[in-house]
C-alpha cells in the first residue's frame, strides 16, 4: 500500500459540540502522580487475536505529557479503530465521544483524539489536553462510490450483450475478476465482509460479525443501500427481514414460473443483527425509490449500493434483459448533482452461471474523476474481495482484518 493510501479519507455530517470526555490522566507534563494509561493497558491484553490493521498517516500535536501521547499515539496508530468494539477484552474501557474543538489545531484537517479512559473520534477537529492526531479527510481516489450487481451470468455472455460492452467501454474493464463461491448469497456476503462468514446457502442468516458499516461509520463515511421493491416496516427499527417481498412478477427463465422482485439474500447488509437491531443503521436500508429522492435533495452518501430487483438483475429473465436495464439506470441517475465531484461505479455480478473458476464481468465507470482510463482493461486477478478492499482504501477506514487485508485493491493511479 502507497503511504497515500494509508490515511484516513473519511467525511462526516455530524456536529460538535459535546462536551470534552474527562481524562484520568494528568494533563500538565510536569510529572506527579497519575493513573497508568488504560489505552496501554487494554492494547496489551488484546492477545493479537486478529489481523489488526494498517498504520494511519498520524500526525501528532503535542498536548500536555510528550511521553505519554506518544505512547498513546504510536499504540493507536497499529490498531483499527473499530478495536473498540472488537480486538480489545474490555471494550468499556474505551469511549467514542465527540470532544469540543481545541485552541491551536488547523480547523481544516479531522482529528482523532486519545486521553485516558476515553478515545474521542470525530471527522469534525475535536481534541482533549492529552493528545489530538490530524488526518487528512480526502478520499483517496473518488469522493463517492457506487456499488450495482447483477446476477448469475458468465463474462463471456456478459461482454457480448451490447449495455454492457457499452459500459465497460466507457470505463475500465476488470478481465480477470471472480466471484467467490456458489451460490449469490455467500457473494454478498464477502463483499461487505470479508469473508463468507461460512454462508453457503441462500437462507436467511444473521451474523453478529463486523461488516463495512462498522468501518464506514467509525471513519465518517456516509452510506446507504437501496434495494429494489425492499419496503420498510413502520416501527422502529425498521428493517423488513422477510425473505422476500412483492408479488411474484418476474418471468422465471429457469422453472417457467414466477419470482418475487426482492430477496432479502440479494441484500447483504440485512443479514448483520448490528444492523438489524440499530434504527439509524435500518433507515439507511431503503426502498430503491429513495435513490431519485436522494439525489433531488443533493444527499447522495459517499457509499452507495444499489442491488436490482430479480428480473432488472437478470437472475431471471437474463443478460439481455439486465443490460437494458442497466443503461436506463445509467444514464438517468448519472447526471446533475449525482455525480458531484469524482464518482466511481463499480458494475459487477455476484457469481458466473456455475462454471469453472466463477469469472464475472466488473466494470468501473467514472464520473468526473481522472482515476481511470477510458476503454481500458486490467487483467489483475480481482475478487469480491478486492471491491471491498478499495473502498477501504479510498476513504482510509481500516479494515476488517479477514481476506480484505491480502486482497489486491483495484489499481488506479
Amino acid at each position: 500500500m502507497s503511504s497515500k493510501s494509508s490515511k484516513s479519507r473519511g467525511k462526516s455530517s455530524s456536529k460538535g459540540g459535546a462536551a470534552t470526555p474527562k481524562s484520568k490522566s494528568s494533563s500538565s507534563g510536569s510529572g506527579g502522580d497519575r493513573t497508568p494509561n488504560p489505552v496501554n493497558q487494554v492494547y496489551k491484553s488484546s492477545g493479537g487475536q486478529r489481523n489488526f490493521m494498517h498504520s494511519y498517516g498520524l500526525k501528532m500535536h503535542n498536548h500536555g505529557d510528550v511521553e505519554e501521547s506518544k505512547s498513546i499515539a504510536e499504540a493507536f496508530a497499529k490498531h483499527d479503530k473499530k478495536c473498540i468494539s472488537r480486538d480489545i477484552q474490555d471494550p468499556s474501557s474505551l469511549i467514542l465521544s465527540t470532544p469540543e474543538y481545541p485552541t491551536g489545531i488547523p480547523k481544516n484537517q479531522s482529528t482523532m483524539v486519545l486521553s485516558g479512559r476515553s478515545v474521542a473520534a470525530t471527522l469534525l477537529v475535536a481534541a482533549v489536553s492529552l493528545l489530538a492526531i490530524t488526518v487528512d479527510a480526502t478520499p483517496l481516489w473518488f469522493d463517492r462510490i457506487y456499488v450495482l450487481i447483477f446476477e448469475n451470468t458468465d463474462y463471456s455472455a456478459a461482454i457480448a450483450d451490447p449495455n454492457f460492452s457499452k459500459w465497460a467501454a466507457n470505463g475500465k474493464l476488470l478481465t480477470n475478476y471472480h466471484g467467490v463461491a456458489h451460490p449469490s448469497q455467500p457473494n454478498y456476503i464477502a463483499m461487505v465482509a470479508g469473508s463468507t462468514l461460512g454462508v453457503t446457502t441462500d437462507g436467511n442468516v444473521n451474523l453478529s460479525n463486523m461488516n463495512l458499516v462498522d468501518l464506514l461509520e467509525a471513519a465518517g463515511v456516509s452510506w446507504r443501500s437501496y434495494s429494489e421493491n425492499y419496503t420498510q416496516l413502520s416501527s422502529s427499527p425498521n428493517c423488513n427481514l422477510a425473505t422476500t417481498i412483492g408479488s411474484a412478477t418476474c418471468p422465471n427463465s429457469g422453472s417457467k414460473g414466477k419470482t418475487n422482485l426482492y430477496a432479502r439474500k440479494h441484500n447483504p447488509l440485512i443479514s448483520f443483527t448490528d444492523v438489524q437491531t440499530s434504527s439509524s443503521r435500518c433507515n439507511n436500508i431503503v426502498p430503491a425509490t429513495n435513490l431519485a429522492v436522494d439525489k433531488a435533495n443533493n444527499a447522495i452518501p459517499q457509499v452507495v449500493l444499489y442491488v436490482p430487483n430479480q428480473c432488472n438483475d437478470g437472475h431471471d429473465p437474463g443478460v439481455t434483459y439486465a443490460g437494458r436495464f442497466l443503461d436506463n439506470f445509467m444514464t438517468s441517475t448519472f447526471t446533475g448533482n449525482a455525480i458531484t465531484g469524482r464518482t466511481l461505479v463499480v458494475i459487477t455480478f455476484d457469481e458466473n452461471s456455475g462454471t469453472s473458476g466463477n469469472q464475472i464481468y466488473t466494470a468501473l465507470v467514472p464520473f468526473g474523476s481522472l482515476s481511470i482510463t477510458v476503454g481500458s482493461t486490467d487483467n489483475t486477478n480481482f475478487n469480491h474481495y478486492s471491491l471491498l478492499k478499495t473502498i477501504e482504501q479510498n476513504f482510509g477506514t481500516g479494515n476488517l482484518g479477514l481476506n480484505d487485508v491480502t486482497a489486491s485493491a483495484f489499481n488506479f493511479p
